[in-house]
């Protein structure tokens, strides 16, 4: 994908990681990850890792704080437990739920590692949640996830939509620089999503884990 988006142009101005979902079963990918923790947070990582130089060339080229990485996270990663750095993708204990929170939880940790990174270049990383939506997003959940997730009313996409274009394009640099927001409100994420020592460990243990899958 990075490849496919880098052949289009040169500079980014956006990068939105929206993609996400839970598993209804422990599924190990051919890299040898699993795959609730690769799909919601391993392929942003690694997506925007790749598309660094897209990012970086379009910000030195445009007006301070216009140029964005949002990530999409999730109310649930305030219920994740805490981070095992001796099985970081919870393989050994593998819950659908559990995982799915442990993965936003990363979201939001990797938002404000890569703010920190990123500063001086003039690029803003946010983090949101978008809260209930009325997509396919529990199609591979577990029946009980699933149920209750149809259970709730919610906004369709496009309702949704709007929170993002404001925080990719609409609002002030200053009101969402590093930020975490729901519905275009700033809110507070949970204690360890605001650990800065978690933050650089977790970049670190991301980039060993690319490296092993050879990336």
């Amino acid at each position: 994908l990075a490849g496919d988006i880098a052949a289009l142009t040169d500079a980014i101005h956006v990068l939105i990681n929206n993609a996400g979902g839970t598993r209804a079963k422990r599924i190990i990918t051919p890299e040898g990850n699993e795959a609730t923790f690769a799909g919601n947070h391993l392929g942003h990582f690694l997506l925007t890792k790749r598309l660094l130089p897209q990012l970086k060339a379009a910000a030195a080229a445009s007006p301070q704080g216009t140029v964005r990485v949002l990530s999409t996270s999730s109310s649930g990663h305030s219920s994740s437990p805490v981070i095992d750095w001796d099985d970081l993708q919870q393989t050994r204990d593998w819950v659908s739920g559990k995982s799915y929170c442990l993965a936003k939880l990363c979201n939001i940790l990797f938002t404000r590692e890569l703010q920190r990174r990123l500063e001086a270049d003039g690029i803003i990383a946010i983090a949101m949640q978008p809260g209930v939506v009325l997509s396919n997003f529990a199609s591979h959940c577990t029946p009980e996830m699933k149920a209750y997730m149809l259970s709730l009313d919610g906004d369709t996409p496009d309702v949704t939509a709007q929170s993002m274009v404001w925080l990719a394009a609409g609002a002030a640099p200053d009101e969402v620089r590093g930020k975490y927001f729901e519905k275009c409100q700033a809110i507070t994420p949970s204690d360890q999503a605001l650990d800065e020592n978690l933050a650089v460990r977790l970049w670190q243990e991301s980039e060993t884990l690319l490296a092993k899958a050879g990336h």
